[in-house]
């Protein structure tokens, strides 16, 4: 783990207010979407940097109040790991996934960023970015979007390459094609607190990186990229500018990869910290069907993960999904 390089970012002392939401529960197996299942979920507010490090008990009240289905701490810090399932006074506690969580801090300049990377990442990163641009040297281009106009813009070029992306179409983790998205979206750009990228060649767009804001940090929400491109790897050379842009820029304190493990995660982040997604329900409820599924269909996917790993197929049946993908276009 990546020591800290800006005190700023140590925890605060302030307890979080709780919020009620509709939580969607993605159920998946081996990658591939199957549905996403509704609840009234209550979560605290606040970014988890914020948080000190406690005892759930000191953080959860128990029983849940009767508008919500079930609570949710998105990376609850944890010292080591916990148990998929245990008691919580009246509840169950599912600790979906544990990780490491990685972020950014966006304080710094460019030089002291690229020093914590570590001399193998920033290695990686000046080979990637210096093989993408002497291939396209006058054809290629790099865009940042901000105002309420540069972001709808941005959205118009963006959505048909995000609907063409193996993160559509095999993760469901393309931008959203609907009227919230955009309202919030343009919402976000007239309070200054979202940016976008967009790395081109030719005037056409093949990569594309979504960073929605609060309250001074950006969440890394959606980004894709052109599968035809990618043994030029177009997701990471725009990262890597997006990110010296945005700490030149010096708006924003964090970048936030959000849950859940990544290579392009460890290649970017400054620091990490490792945490539990907890959700909390009554034991005879809906979430506590909804949620032994959601434990079933993890369960299968890391077994199945695991085999692949063993017998040496996880690339190559993830090369030929990704080629499948771009022969049905």
């Amino acid at each position: 783990m990546k020591d800290p390089v800006n005190t700023a970012l140590e925890p605060k002392t302030s307890d979080p207010i709780w919020e009620t939401y509709q939580l969607k529960l993605p159920l998946r197996i081996g990658g591939v979407h199957i549905c996403s299942p509704a609840f009234r979920a209550s979560r605290p507010q606040g970014h988890f940097t914020t948080w000190v490090p406690k005892r759930l008990d000191a953080l959860v009240v128990s029983p849940l109040p009767d508008a919500v289905d079930l609570a949710v701490v998105r990376s609850f810090p944890i010292e080591g790991p916990l148990p998929s399932f245990r008691r919580y006074g009246d509840l169950i506690c599912y600790a979906a996934q544990q990780y490491t969580h990685y972020f950014t801090d966006l304080t710094v300049t460019n030089e002291e960023f690229l020093a914590a990377l570590g001399p193998k990442s920033r290695a990686t990163l000046k080979r990637k970015a210096r093989k993408f641009f002497e291939s396209w040297p006058a054809g290629s281009s790099f865009r940042v979007y901000k105002t309420p106009t540069e972001m709808q813009d941005f959205y118009d070029r963006a959505l048909c390459l995000s609907q063409s992306t193996y993160q559509e179409r095999l993760l469901k983790a393309g931008l959203p094609n609907t009227a919230a998205f955009v309202a919030k979206m343009l919402d976000l750009s007239s309070r200054n607190s979202v940016r976008a990228f967009l790395l081109e060649v030719d005037s056409q767009p093949i990569a594309y990186l979504y960073l929605p804001a609060d309250d001074g940090i950006l969440m890394y929400s959606h980004l894709g990229y052109e599968e035809a491109y990618s043994r030029w790897s177009p997701g990471s050379v725009l990262q890597l500018a997006a990110l010296e842009y945005l700490i030149e820029e010096g708006v924003f304190k964090l970048l936030d990869f959000e849950e859940g493990e990544g290579q392009h995660k460890r290649l970017f982040a400054t620091h990490s910290r490792r945490c539990s997604d907890l959700y909390l329900f009554p034991a005879l409820s809906k979430a506590a069907v909804i949620i032994c599924v959601h434990y079933l269909t993890q369960t299968l996917s890391r077994l199945a993960g695991s085999a692949a790993r063993r017998l040496g197929l996880h690339r190559i049946i993830k090369r030929a999904l990704r080629v499948s993908l771009v022969k049905a276009r």
